[in-house]
């Protein structure tokens, strides 16, 4: 039995809105790689929401 390469992206589907979809195609259009243009934009949703999404799953915790 052969073993399966390690896959190292996996497939998320999303749906988005026809405006958002005309965007994109508009940055297709300039040659801009669509896939790594939402990878950036999520990474840096996430590094700029980090700190707030950690202290909400902490919580306030009382001594007593």
């Amino acid at each position: 039995m052969a073993i399966k390469p390690y896959k190292y992206t996996v497939t998320y589907k999303l749906m988005i809105t026809e405006v958002q979809a005309k965007s994109l195609a508009k940055l297709k259009d300039y040659d801009v790689n669509i896939a790594q243009f939402i990878r950036d934009a999520i990474r840096e949703k996430i590094a700029k929401d980090w700190p707030k999404i950690k202290e909400s799953k902490q919580g306030i915790r009382l001594p007593f």
